[in-house]
């Protein structure tokens, strides 16, 4: 019992050191917003020559087993460019995180470079995650209802066995079968630390979206009295609002994993950092 009140005690207070890492190191906000950005544009470099090329229209009335092949080529490519660059962004922030958790001063150069001097795990991990992430697609397609069901709950297996596999790509450098062994057994010595502070940050989010949510009601009630340009500065601002506070999350999620992946592994750190919360509660 006191166990289990120790470990929520110790994931929350991983939550709260994420925000004070945030708060020292405001620019490794950097890595989910050019994240972000690169993603839209994948979506849109996708999209777009799909749909006006007409390639897309023409697949479409080739027979059934062409169109699923054109279907299935096209999901994976986009799964797996799309994992890679999360993956590079999150490795990046990740550097950036343990060298503030390890007392250092992060820059935005060592995060890309911790990034890119990763490229080959980063490669290998994408291939593994996009294949799984279609396989999982493929036969959650094709099931019935209880089938559905287990396919969706070996998703959320998996998502939680890799759940520190970018701390460990970038710590270890090991491969993706290390990595995903790694990730698992941090995961089970950990999980309640992991659940608490991923709760945590989660309650922040929420908290933090309520003016966002309230800005937007503001833009429909003034859209519906054809007050237009405050309805469309009200929503704007409703929606940017709801985008600062994905990104500042995304990022404490990740400072989160890093902390308490460290502290797994390095008992020097795991005493610093109690010691520092520790020191803040006197």
């Amino acid at each position: 019992m006191f166990g289990m009140i120790e470990r929520i005690e110790h994931g929350w207070d991983m939550a709260v050191e994420s925000l004070s890492v945030l708060r020292k190191d405001k620019e490794l906000l950097v890595f989910p917003l050019l994240s972000l950005m690169a993603c839209v544009l994948v979506i849109a470099s996708f999209a777009w020559p799909l749909w006006f090329s007409g390639y897309a229209r023409q697949v479409m009335q080739q027979p059934q087993w062409q169109k699923e092949w054109f279907v299935w080529a096209t999901l994976f490519a986009f799964y797996a460019v799309n994992y890679f660059i999360i993956l590079f962004f999150n490795a990046a922030l990740v550097a950036g995180a343990l060298i503030r958790l390890r007392g250092g001063d992060p820059t935005l150069a060592d995060g890309f470079r911790a990034a890119v001097s990763r490229l080959p795990q980063i490669l290998a991990w994408t291939l593994v995650s996009a294949t799984v992430g279609m396989l999982l697609k493929m036969a959650d397609r094709k099931a019935d209802r209880w089938q559905g069901l287990a396919f969706s709950l070996l998703g959320v297996a998996w998502s939680v066995a890799t759940f520190f596999v970018v701390p460990v790509l970038v710590v270890e450098k090991v491969g993706p079968w290390d990595a995903l062994k790694r990730s698992a057994k941090v995961i089970s010595d950990s999980w309640g630390e992991a659940f608490v502070a991923d709760l945590g940050i989660g309650l922040i989010g929420g908290l933090a979206s309520i003016p966002a949510y309230a800005l937007m009601w503001l833009g429909g009630m003034s859209l519906s009295k054809e007050f237009a340009v405050q309805g469309v500065l009200f929503m704007a601002s409703g929606i940017a609002w709801l985008i600062i506070v994905a990104l500042v999350t995304s990022a404490l999620e990740m400072i989160a994993r890093a902390g308490l992946y460290m502290q797994a592994v390095d008992e020097k750190l795991l005493r610093r950092f109690e010691k520092r919360v520790l020191g803040e509660a006197l």
